[in-house]
């Protein structure tokens, strides 16, 4: 059983900040609900590209609670890059994101993916999302790299979003947990999201 809160705030010129907070139970030898708190940290900034919107996303995963005395750090950082185009009510969205120390001493990391969003009306969309990660020494650690997929339904309403959808990954429980700290957390299952964006300004 897990809780979790996200507040995204946006500014003027494309800026904007944010934080996401969940319990979690880390299943790990010697790491038994250790941590038992995720804390994201995200800012960035939208740009246009010759027509296309660039959103570059600095990105730390923070585990404030994690006892990893005299062992890799669990928490750590992520850039973004994400390039979005619209046609008509079709969505496409390329996504690379670079870690240069992954959790837990697993070097450094890449992950590629690619969304499709189709909007239905003004308050109903659908999409899928195809990606696949690697990590420099998840072969060290029991894992390997993996693929990563999820299709689902968003609504929104009055600055609240609502999302719906079915997620799962190819790792198996004996390399789910490099990544995932569970062995419990990569086969399929439905996740719901809400949100509530704040404009600072008009």
């Amino acid at each position: 059983m897990c809780s979790s809160d996200l507040v995204n705030i946006t500014g003027p010129d494309g800026f904007y900040v944010g934080s996401w907070a969940s319990t979690i139970d880390w299943q790990l030898a010697g790491l038994n609900n250790n941590p038992g708190v995720e804390w994201d940290i995200y800012g960035g900034k939208h740009t246009d590209l010759w027509g296309v919107d660039w959103n570059i996303e600095p990105y730390y995963y923070a585990y404030p609670d994690a006892n990893t005395v005299g062992g890799p750090k669990a928490s750590y950082f992520e850039l973004i890059n994400q390039f979005t185009k619209a046609f008509g009510p079709l969505t496409l969205t390329g996504t690379w994101a670079y870690s240069p120390t992954f959790s837990l001493g697993g070097g450094t990391g890449n992950y590629l993916a690619g969304l499709a969003s189709y909007t239905i009306n003004d308050w109903l969309s659908i999409s899928g999302n195809v990606g696949h990660q690697w990590v420099q020494n998840a072969k060290y650690n029991g894992s390997r790299d993996y693929t990563y997929a999820d299709i689902g339904v968003s609504a929104s309403y009055k600055g609240f979003v609502l999302d719906l959808r079915y997620s799962g990954t190819d790792l198996n429980t004996s390399t789910c947990g490099f990544y995932m700290g569970t062995t419990h957390a990569c086969a399929g299952d439905v996740i719901a999201t809400l949100t509530y964006n704040v404009s600072l300004f008009p």
